[in-house]
């Protein structure tokens, strides 16, 4: 392979791993965003899904953009971790523990265009 075929190989390389990197961060770059600790101040169960609508007194983040976001957050039905979540939310509502968020930031993930719960952190 001669000189000028290597650089343009290399060129050609190069700039395929950064249309790469680019792609990967646009995939991976949804930052996931944390509420501030709070109380929760209110539950509501969905109407026709598995799912919890959850406010705190902490201040409403929208990572997602939303266009629900003063409702607070909602869980996801097809979450594998959303009965746990359920169940987590509702033992820190009742035993008035404070709860942190952790919503996801992808763009348009809003189901019921609410800003999505993808874990809950407890604490005393």
């Amino acid at each position: 392979m001669n000189a000028t075929c290597f650089r343009t190989h290399k060129y050609l390389l190069l700039s395929i791993f950064a249309l790469v990197m680019v792609v990967a961060h646009s995939a991976w770059g949804a930052d996931v965003a944390r509420t501030e600790v709070g109380q929760i101040t209110s539950l509501e169960a969905g109407w026709a899904d598995n799912t919890l609508a959850v406010r705190t007194t902490a201040t409403v983040i929208n990572p997602a953009g939303c266009t629900t976001f003063h409702d607070g957050y909602v869980t996801l039905p097809s979450d594998p971790g959303s009965p746990l979540y359920h169940d987590i939310l509702r033992d820190a509502f009742f035993n008035y523990y404070p709860v942190q968020l952790l919503i996801s930031g992808a763009a348009g993930d809003c189901p019921y265009g609410k800003p999505r719960i993808i874990s809950v952190l407890i604490s005393r």
